[in-house]
């Protein structure tokens, strides 16, 4: 779906790519024309990385994991896996695109319909499919490879944080004036807005329908915003419901006490892979995380709904009508 946005000229295009709602607000000449080329370019971006489409890189390496046989990828899809394995080694496992397994064990627990959780036995098994190390990149000979039969990849924590910068490097090489790109809750900024006012990015409330915003962060171009959390995309099993981020140290869905997890950065898809991480590790673990990480902002809600934010991020903050009393507190790395 396209439209026209009545303020300010801005253009907005719709389309459902990478599994989510794309939804691009572009300022400036020929905008629906680059709104073209940017879905197009998801799309693409899709066919290579998606472990779903038959003939993608990451389906072929999945297909050959235990063979021993390397799996041609192209320059992006190895790109995104060396990105991803750095943050593998940074978060000390907590990101992890080789967790596939899991997923694949509780969605499959959810589809069963006898109300059971997957078992110790059967995580155990699992996990032992889990671990960066099973994967090993060749970037010289454009080639990766997974050295376990069972193991899988999936790049779905990592790919669209990506896919943001991509579409942020392509606005501006087609002469875009300013541009907002929101992949699902990726959003991803390019240039200043032409009323000069900073670009607004809600976050989500976790305990109310999608569209409720506990807050705002209002940033300047070129930076990207994503949010990790629970709230969406959950397994019923029994009645309970379980979240689809999994912890991979203990093969269960993360519960690190944290509701939401959201780091604003210029780099979003660092920004994708450290919200993940920090919603798996938790408050403290993850503000240790983030050290790492100077230029990185992030705020947190706990269970208590308690917000923890960075100070770097304190004057972008500003409450939604009806969260005036939440209570903040300083998130120190």
């Amino acid at each position: 779906m396209e439209r026209a946005h009545p303020d300010m000229n801005a253009y907005i295009a719709e389309d459902f790519i990478m599994d989510t709602l794309i939804e691009q607000r572009v300022f400036g000449g020929n905008a629906g024309a680059v709104c073209e080329k940017v879905a197009a370019m998801l799309g693409r971006l899709e066919d290579r990385m998606s472990r779903f489409r038959p003939g993608s890189d990451i389906w072929a390496l999945n297909e050959a994991a235990g063979s021993g046989i390397p799996t041609p990828v192209g320059a992006e899809t190895m790109l995104v896996l060396q990105a991803a394995l750095s943050y593998a080694e940074s978060s000390g496992g907590a990101f992890d695109v080789t967790a596939t397994p899991l997923s694949a064990r509780w969605r499959e627990a959810a589809a069963r319909g006898d109300g059971l959780a997957p078992g110790e036995e059967e995580l155990s098994r699992d996990l032992a499919l889990v671990g960066s190390g099973w994967l090993r990149l060749y970037p010289a000979m454009g080639t990766a490879m997974l050295e376990k039969k069972g193991a899988a990849v999936d790049l779905g924590g990592i790919a669209k944080g990506y896919a943001a910068d991509r579409a942020a490097e392509l606005y501006r090489a087609l002469g875009a004036e300013a541009a907002l790109i929101n992949l699902g809750g990726n959003v991803k900024t390019m240039g200043e807005k032409p009323d000069g006012q900073p670009w607004a990015v809600g976050l989500q409330d976790p305990g109310e329908e999608r569209g409720v915003y506990f807050g705002a962060l209002r940033l300047r171009g070129g930076m990207s915003v994503v949010t990790s959390g629970g709230y969406e995309r959950y397994y019923m099993i029994g009645g309970v419901k379980y979240h689809h981020i999994m912890d991979p140290v203990s093969g269960r869905p993360a519960s690190s006490g944290l509701l939401s997890a959201t780091v604003v950065a210029e780099d979003s898809m660092g920004a994708d892979a450290l919200s993940t991480a920090v919603f798996v590790l938790g408050r403290e673990r993850g503000a240790r995380m983030l050290a790492a990480y100077p230029r990185a902002e992030a705020v947190l809600m706990d269970a208590e709904r308690r917000l923890w934010i960075t100070p770097g991020a304190m004057d972008a903050w500003t409450p939604a009508p009806g969260y005036g009393d939440l209570r903040i507190y300083e998130l120190n790395r």
